[in-house]
């Protein structure tokens, strides 16, 4: 019947077209799957430029940082640090002022900073010349009954060299002599002494202001550039 055979074609299309659209769907599907993944990957790929990004900030941070240590380790190379020595710094001019005669102030108070640092350690047997002194200052207190810590600057680095080499003359006097190191070498050094007296290694010390340590015999020196490098040794 020509009506009958109509109506299976019209199945029979549709059905074609049905799976025409089912394929077309998984074909979308797979495409969407695809980009998907894609995506989760761009993310991911988004999220590591960032981190990288991020270190490679703080490399450049790190190397800014390094070149002023350096460069104000450079600028302190002729410096010593004095700490523990008593004085009293007080200029001729002030003693007239206050006392209104230079009649009614010791020998002690007349005297410069640097005259009282160089008469002390000449009295202690150490080699020092008052004119190898560049500038001597003391430094703030950092509380109220601390003897202030001393700065000596030397004209030359052997000057300096030389004065240091003598320190183990003051043993007993409770005065010390150190090299001014950077706030960062400086703490470097006493993480460093701190694992000596933990003996986790067997040496430290410093040169050209640098901390340096050897973890034990036979092992060689190794310079202390970052207070992380030491991290292991806590560790343990």
């Amino acid at each position: 019947m020509p009506g009958g055979r109509s109506a299976g074609r019209g199945k029979d299309m549709a059905a074609d077209d049905l799976e025409v659209i089912k394929r077309s769907l998984n074909y979308m599907s797979g495409e969407l799957s695809k980009v998907t993944s894609l995506q989760d990957r761009l993310l991911r790929l988004m999220d590591e430029v960032r981190e990288l990004k991020v270190l490679l900030t703080e490399k450049e941070i790190s190397a800014l940082e390094q070149r002023v240590d350096e460069l104000e380790l450079y600028t302190r190379r002729e410096d010593l640090v004095i700490m523990g020595l008593e004085t009293r710094h007080r200029s001729y001019a002030n003693a007239v002022t206050n006392h209104n005669s230079a009649e009614g102030a010791s020998e002690k108070e007349l005297e410069s900073l640097d005259q009282q640092v160089v008469t002390f350690l000449h009295s202690k047997n150490i080699s020092i010349q008052k004119e190898a002194i560049s500038i001597c200052h003391t430094l703030p207190k950092k509380y109220e009954k601390a003897k202030p810590a001393i700065i000596i600057r030397f004209t030359s680095r052997k000057q300096r060299s030389n004065v240091l080499a003598q320190g183990n003359k003051l043993r007993g006097t409770n005065v010390y002599m150190n090299k001014h190191l950077t706030k960062k070498n400086g703490t470097i050094a006493r993480e460093a002494r701190m694992l000596k007296t933990q003996k986790k290694i067997i040496a430290t010390w410093t040169r050209n202001g640098n901390a340096w340590i050897k973890e034990q015999e036979g092992s060689q020196a190794k310079i202390i550039k970052e207070l992380k490098e030491l991290e292991n040794f806590n560790e343990q």
